[in-house]
C-alpha cells in the first residue's frame, strides 16, 4: 500500500542533475565526433559493386548505410536534447521548492512578531460572540413545538457510539528526526 507521504531529497535531486549534466557532455563530445565522421563518409567510398550498392542502398528501398547512421545520429540528438531539458527540469524543480521552504520559514518565523507582511496570530481577546439566550424549561411551548430545542432533550432512535480506546500509536515513519526542523537534507 502506498504511502501518504512523498519526500524529495533536494540534495539528491541537485546531484542527479549534475551527473545527467555531466554524462551528457561526455555524450556530447562523442556525439559530435560520430556526426564528423558521418559526414565525411561519401556515397562513393563505398564503390559500386554489388557490396558497394547494398550498402549505399542501391537494391533496396529503405535505405543505406549512410541513410541508417543518419537516423541513428538524429536519434541521438534528439535524446541529448530531452536529456538536457529534463536536468534542467531537476534543477528547476528543486530551486522552486528550496524558494518554497524559504518563504514558508519566513513566514513562519513572521508569525507574531508584529511583521505587517507575514501572518500574524489572532489576538488573545476575540470579540465575545453574541448569543442567543436560551428558552428557559418554563417555556413548555418551545419544547412541544420541537423537542429537539430542550437541550436535555435526548433523541431515543440515536446510536450508541463506543471508541475503542486499545488501540495502539502508529509507529513516527521520522526515523527519529524532530518536527521538520530542516537540516542537510531537506525533505519535502
Amino acid at each position: 500500500m502506498a504511502g501518504t507521504h512523498v519526500r524529495i531529497d533536494l540534495d539528491a535531486v541537485d546531484d542527479t542533475a549534475k551527473k545527467i549534466n555531466g554524462l551528457l557532455d561526455e555524450l556530447t563530445t562523442a556525439t559530435a565526433k560520430l556526426n564528423a565522421v558521418i559526414q565525411q563518409v561519401q556515397p562513393s567510398v563505398y564503390g559500386t559493386d554489388g557490396l558497394g550498392k547494398a550498402l549505399t542502398g542501391g537494391s533496396s528501398s529503405v535505405g543505406g548505410l549512410a541513410d541508417h547512421q543518419k537516423q541513428v545520429l538524429t536519434g541521438i540528438q534528439d535524446y541529448l536534447s530531452n536529456s538536457t531539458a529534463m536536468a534542467q527540469n531537476l534543477t528547476l524543480m528543486s530551486q522552486r521548492h528550496r524558494e518554497n521552504d524559504g518563504q514558508q520559514a519566513a513566514n513562519l518565523k513572521g508569525i507574531g512578531t508584529g511583521d505587517p507582511t507575514s501572518p500574524t496570530l489572532p489576538d488573545a481577546d476575540p470579540a465575545p460572540e453574541q448569543t442567543q439566550p436560551t428558552p428557559t424549561p418554563t417555556d413548555d411551548q418551545a419544547y412541544q413545538d420541537d423537542p429537539s430545542k430542550d437541550p436535555t432533550y435526548k433523541d431515543p432512535n440515536a446510536p450508541t457510539l463506543t471508541f475503542d480506546t486499545t488501540t495502539t500509536k502508529q509507529p513516527d515513519d521520522g526515523g527519529g528526526r524532530g518536527g521538520g526542523g530542516g537540516g542537510g537534507h531537506q525533505l519535502i
